[in-house]
């Protein structure tokens, strides 16, 4: 829920077709997701999405998932998407016109994640540069993607992620900061 919903951290939506979710594991089991056996040796988990359940739940936190989805069906999902796809293509443009500059996504469809590096400089700084200007960005590093960082001779990338409340302004600004060096 956190990501392109804008909800907070730790949710999320899970759908199962029913016929699937009796041979799904869940990533921790309590005693809300499964029932002990009578000698205390074995357990079975709860039938359907009820393995999926957890004892400790945040109440506010599903609240604001519930809000984020209101807001993202109210601004209408496709409309979000094309305003993300649209930003992430004005960015990638940006990036490869200026100098020193290199856009680091690859795919046949690429996300509305844009990752870049600057030629010369650290990533670090970069970020902290576009963070004093106050612009978010975070840095991802090669021990999060130890394969693909290996095999593109990458270390450190700068990430942007422009939502639908961006505006192309706000990219051309973040491209003029890192150009500049701060």
């Amino acid at each position: 829920g956190r990501k392109w919903l804008r909800g907070p951290r730790g949710t999320g939506l899970l759908y199962v077709r029913g016929e699937f979710a009796d041979r799904l594991d869940p990533p921790g089991v309590d005693a809300t997701a499964a029932e002990w056996s009578e000698n205390g040796d074995d357990y079975t988990l709860m039938p359907s999405s009820g393995r999926f359940c957890e004892f400790e739940q945040s109440i506010a936190a599903q609240l604001g998932l519930g809000v984020a989805i209101q807001e993202m069906l109210a601004l209408g999902v496709d409309v979000v998407r094309d305003r993300i796809v649209g930003l992430a293509s004005h960015l990638r443009g940006l990036i490869a016109e200026a100098p020193g500059l290199r856009c680091t996504d690859e795919g046949r469809k690429l996300s509305g994640i844009v990752t870049f590096a600057v030629d010369g400089r650290d990533a670090d700084c970069v970020a902290a540069d576009a963070h004093a200007a106050g612009i978010n960005v975070s840095v991802s590093r090669a021990i999060n993607s130890r394969i693909e960082f290996h095999d593109r001779g990458l270390d450190t990338i700068v990430r942007a992620s422009p939502h639908v409340y961006n505006t192309t302004d706000e990219l051309d600004m973040l491209v003029q900061v890192v150009t500049d060096g701060g």
